[in-house]
């Protein structure tokens, strides 16, 4: 048992090292950024969308609306 305990500390220790590497955090700031940038784009896109269908539902119920 404590060979499998020793064993997952090495395992940690490694993962730990990959996560904290100063060459691979900005490619992962980066790209999270770009994330965020496609929702907040997908998102305003959206409302932009609803906004045209309420005018629109809006512009059909005035009379005389051809």
């Amino acid at each position: 048992m404590p060979r499998v305990r020793k064993l997952i500390k090495i395992m940690l220790k490694k993962l730990f090292e990959k996560i904290m590497d100063e060459t691979g955090s900005p490619l992962v700031e980066e790209s999270l950024l770009i994330g965020l940038a496609i929702a907040v784009f997908i998102t305003i896109a959206m409302i932009v969308s609803n906004l045209m269908s309420w005018l629109n539902q809006m512009a059909e119920n005035l009379p005389g609306f051809i």
